[in-house]
């Protein structure tokens, strides 16, 4: 071959590279952007999963809390009603 004949060959084979290469070059971008979304979307759902954990957190003190207390303030009433049948013990009856 000579040199007329390469660059005829390399003139029908030009277009086909780089119109491929411009083909491949879509398709990898396209995937490209398709990880950075997942990446995107994994970091977003981490971040709503941490807050979720705070939050679950939290509302589990305040439950335990709020369980402590009911508990006190049922001891208290025990008492009390405790305390009135003394009371009304010790009260002379109007019979």
């Amino acid at each position: 071959m000579n040199t007329i004949e390469l660059l005829d060959l390399f003139k029908q084979i030009f277009p086909y590279i780089f119109g491929g290469g411009g083909v491949l070059m879509f398709f990898g971008e396209r995937r490209k952007r398709k990880i950075d979304l997942a990446q995107q979307e994994t970091g977003a759902l981490k971040s709503m999963q941490q807050a979720y954990d705070t939050f679950i957190g939290d509302a589990n003190k305040v439950i335990g809390d709020l369980k402590k207390e009911v508990v006190e303030l049922n001891k208290k009433i025990d008492q009390q009603h405790k305390d009135f049948e003394e009371y009304k013990n010790q009260c002379p009856s109007k019979h």
